[in-house]
């Protein structure tokens, strides 16, 4: 799998390595449902965490394994581009837990939040403070992303990912 990033204002190709964790953390965080149904936030989705936009009224009708796996890798696509372009070179797990943060969190909400500008500034520990604020849905603290941004804390303070 590979993925492109802007860094500096170049063009770059993203080894692999923070895509394959990034997938792998989805995976487990998402889950993975082949019929639709509304998440925590009340959004129609489908797959793994696959929000179900206007022009796609056919995954109403439930999508197969293969389908989902198309989905989340296009989604993921933006999601680490988003997350890699702060300016600077991000290790393989940084990249990976900022591109499960902006899967979940939105491109809108990533790109005004603390933690892009910490990441961009290279507060790195700043940055890694930032996680556990995002844990709510509704303005409403919730336990599973608590948990999920303790791991994506951990993995982009270089905690090696055991799925």
């Amino acid at each position: 799998m590979t993925a492109w990033s802007v860094s500096g204002g170049v063009m770059v190709i993203d080894s692999g390595g923070a895509a394959f964790l990034a997938a792998a953390m989805l995976r487990r965080f998402e889950g993975l449902r082949l019929a639709p149904y509304f998440c925590a936030a009340g959004k129609l989705t489908i797959g793994y965490g696959h929000v179900i936009l206007p022009h796609e009224q056919d995954l109403r009708a439930g999508v197969t394994v293969e389908r989902a796996e198309a989905l989340l890798l296009r989604d993921l696509a933006w999601a680490l581009f988003a997350a890699r372009n702060v300016g600077r070179v991000l290790t393989d797990g940084q990249a990976a837990a900022l591109a499960s943060l902006v899967f979940n969190i939105g491109a809108e909400a990533w790109a005004c939040s603390t933690i892009r500008g910490m990441v961009m500034a290279g507060d790195v520990a700043g940055a890694a403070g930032q996680f556990w604020r995002w844990n709510k849905v509704n303005g409403v603290p919730n336990a599973g992303l608590k948990s999920r941004r303790f791991q994506e804390k951990r993995i982009f303070e270089g905690a090696v990912w055991i799925g």
